[in-house]
């Protein structure tokens, strides 16, 4: 993806799929109980940070709005599922940056 960004310095939009946590917690449960599980987060973490450093040099994160959303969450009812309507299974996880958001002193959307 840094390579993308260095090659494509006018992109508007970027989009970014992280299968293998829920890939993961498929196979090996959800929940902070699975080290597979919390090992995939962080690498998925550690994917969107590169691509958020690479993005400060190149001017990029000057007018973004950065998106980051899970489709559900997991590990409720059953540890390897995400199908019931337990609490755990139906919150999904949102995160938006938006960095000239926060420079003129606004905490939320």
């Amino acid at each position: 993806m840094e390579s993308y960004l260095d090659d494509n310095r006018d992109v508007k939009l970027l989009y970014m799929q992280l299968d293998e946590p829920d890939g993961t917690g498929h196979r090996s449960g959800y929940g902070i109980n699975s080290p597979d599980y919390l090992q995939a987060i962080t690498k998925s973490d550690q994917l969107v940070g590169r691509v958020l450093t690479k993005m400060e040099p190149l001017g990029l994160d000057e007018d973004s709005l950065i998106i980051i959303l899970t489709d559900h969450g997991g590990g409720g009812a059953d540890s390897h599922s995400q199908g019931s309507g337990h609490p755990e299974d139906m919150t999904a996880f949102c995160l938006g940056l938006c960095r000239s958001w926060h420079q003129a002193g606004h905490t939320s959307f």
